[in-house]
């Protein structure tokens, strides 16, 4: 397989301190309003006050209930057009976060990404492709990706995994591509894609953020 050596690098190296029946907190009721008020310095140095928030619903362990997944553009990094996101998992009576308090992570889109069984890692989850080659514009020709990543669900916890490049000419790697992203793969679909602007935000009642930097 011409791959890189898998690296892995963990979003929450354990579960939160929440379960649904742990009792040491109260269930998150809207992930919408615990985002906007997570307190992340990311968002300022690449977000800055959002114009819009979206939310995504979409079942990443196969378990039959959709995590939901809420992000915001990061307008400054060099990507205007990639979101990144945090984490939510339903548990009972509401939602547990399951990325850090601290740190969004990046899915640039949920248009591509694959939903299912992860072959190589035997478990459940999704995967998405990012620096994606094409030889040929015309026909849409993938023959490179940089890198293959798998997000899965441990101990309550959402977990990246970098799998490294995919070369296509080489029909090891362009097996792996075909599975996760090929005509004929098998995924499961996004439950629910919302957009809502800031101004439909406080019509609903939110209080939205200043994620500006201070002024030197």
């Amino acid at each position: 397989m011409h791959m890189n050596t898998p690296k892995i690098f963990p979003l929450f190296l354990a579960a939160l301190a929440f379960t649904a029946t742990s009792g040491f907190c109260d269930p998150i009721q809207d992930p919408i309003a615990d985002f906007l008020s997570m307190n992340v310095t990311d968002r300022i140095e690449y977000s800055g006050t959002p114009e819009v928030v979206r939310r995504v619903k979409i079942d990443v362990d196969g378990d039959g209930n959709a995590e939901v997944f809420i992000g915001v553009p990061y307008l400054y990094s060099g990507a205007k057009s990639d979101f990144n996101w945090t984490c939510y998992m339903p548990v009972e009576g509401g939602y547990q976060r399951i990325t850090p308090a601290d740190k969004d992570i990046s899915i640039p889109s949920f248009d591509k990404i694959f939903a299912g069984n992860l072959v190589e890692v035997s478990k459940e989850g999704l995967a998405y492709a990012s620096g994606v080659t094409v030889d040929n514009p015309r026909d849409a020709n993938v023959s490179g990706v940089e890198s293959l990543h798998f997000f899965t669900i441990t101990n309550n916890a959402l977990v990246e995994e970098d799998r490294g490049a995919l070369n296509l000419s080489v029909q090891a790697d362009k097996k792996i591509y075909d599975r996760y992203f090929g005509p004929d793969r098998k995924t499961r679909s996004v439950t629910s894609s919302n957009t809502f602007t800031i101004q439909q935000l406080q019509q609903m009642g939110y209080t939205i953020p200043n994620w500006e930097p201070p002024p030197p």
